[in-house]
Order: C-alpha cells, then structure tokens, then sequence
C-alpha cells in the first residue's frame, strides 16, 4: 500500500494511520508541520520515511514500531516527543539535525539494530529507557549530562565502553543492567558521582569490567562509592585522563590517550 498525501496538508493527527501494516510507502508533501502523536506507530512494514524540511511538530510515539532502517529528522523541527523510535527494531542510522538538549525518554528504546549514535555536545539531558535495547558499542555521553536516569543503557548486550564527560553526580537504577559485555567505564568528572543505584550495574560482569578516573579525581578511591560496582571490578586513576574542567580532550581520544596509571 502507499499513500500520497496532497500538497496543502500541514498536520497528520493522532493515530492517523497508526497500525496499517500494509503501509509500505507514505509520501509528505513539504506543506507539513505536524505528525501528531502515534501518526504513523506500527506501520510495521513501512521500510522508508522521508520526513520534509519544514516539519515543526513531532508528536509521542509518532514513528514507534516501524520497519525504517534509516530515519533523518530535519533541522526544522522544534518539538520531538517521547518514545519517537521505539521499536524500529531494523533502525541502523539515525539522524537528528535540529538543536535539541534534551532527549525526552524511550527515543530507540528497542533499537536493536542501533549501533552507534552521536550524543552532541548541546545535549544536557535524556529521560529514562533512552537507548534500553540498543545494540550501541560505545557510548560518549558530553560534558552536559550530569545524570544517568532508570534503565538509560539498560539490556545492551552488545555495549562494551563508556566514557561520562561531565560532572556526573547520579546513575540511577538499572542504568546499565545486563551490559554484559561491558569492559571500560571512564569518568571524566572531578568528583565521584554521589548517587549511583545499588543495581546500576546488575548483570554486569565485575572481572570484565575496569573503571578509569582522573588522577586528580575525588571520593573514586573511597570503598564505599567502590562498592557500588560489581565485584572484582578493576579500578584505575589513571595518568592522561584530565578532570572534565581541565579536559581538552574528550571521550574516545582520552581514552586513547591514557598512559600510566597511578
């Protein structure tokens, strides 16, 4: 099935075509702001969305579920809701050109076929279940986020680094479970974040896994806040990894750069 939508058109709404699974191929005219909430959300054999320039309004769940293996999201748009690309699970690239700081929660949660994603250095924020069930490897959060909310990175079997650029203070639950491929964790905050969850780290497995930190850092050597990790975890204040204020150099370049450990 395709659909042609006329020229004029400036809004699709809620639920619009929401489960016609013979949709194959849906063209927008470039008169659109708005695809409302649920629009098009499990369309599952909708394989190609070309979204026009000119598109303001991107309502909750408005793409969720669909067969999309690329998605570019142009630099027009102003609002972005929740759980947007929930389910694409053939989704490998996705592109998001407008200037937003905050990822609202559920954004490629289910994203399995997701291997990497470009956090920007504008981002401040992401809501829980954020990337839950994505097949990223590696994750280089900027030096804005400054928390890490419920089940964020949570089931990414396929995650094996990630590097918190900023002055991260809270890692909330089930952060990061079952990341059971995990290897390196490196902060790059001068203090030890305050608040992890005793489950952050559920089924991550400890012999696996090293946790680098500045050599200047503060509170990483203290038992307490190390206890928060699984057991057998290695730990390394590491030389070549500046606190997030003095840092010049960011994420994996750091990371490359260490050199002796304290």
């Amino acid at each position: 099935t395709e659909i042609i939508i006329s020229e004029g058109i400036t809004k699709l709404g809620s639920s619009s075509f929401r489960g016609l699974s013979g949709l194959k191929n849906i063209q927008l005219p470039s008169s659109l702001e708005i695809l409302d909430a649920n629009c098009l959300a499990s369309c599952k054999h909708l394989e190609k969305l070309e979204l026009p320039q000119g598109l303001k309004t991107l309502g909750g769940g408005a793409l969720q579920f669909l067969g999309i293996t690329e998605i570019t999201v142009p630099d027009s748009v102003i609002s972005f809701g929740n759980a947007m690309f929930y389910g694409c699970d053939k989704l490998t690239k996705a592109e998001l050109l407008f200037e937003y700081t905050t990822l609202p929660g559920s954004t490629f949660r289910g994203c399995k076929a997701l291997s990497e994603f470009n956090f920007p250095d504008h981002l401040t924020s992401i809501g829980g279940l954020e990337f839950a069930q994505t097949g990223l490897r590696e994750i280089i959060l900027p030096a804005g986020i400054t928390s890490i909310p419920d089940q964020s990175f949570s089931l990414c079997s396929n995650l094996t680094s990630v590097t918190m650029n900023g002055e991260v203070s809270t890692i909330d639950h089930y952060a990061f479970r079952t990341a059971r491929n995990l290897q390196t964790v490196t902060f790059m905050g001068k203090t030890a974040p305050s608040t992890i969850a005793s489950n952050a780290f559920d089924g991550v497995t400890g012999s696996k896994l090293t946790v680098n930190y500045p050599a200047d850092g503060e509170g990483y050597d203290h038992p307490d806040w190390q206890a928060f990790f699984p057991a057998g975890t290695t730990f390394i204040r590491a030389e070549g990894v500046p606190s997030a204020k003095d840092a010049t150099l960011i994420g994996k370049n750091v990371v490359d750069t260490m050199l002796t450990a304290k």
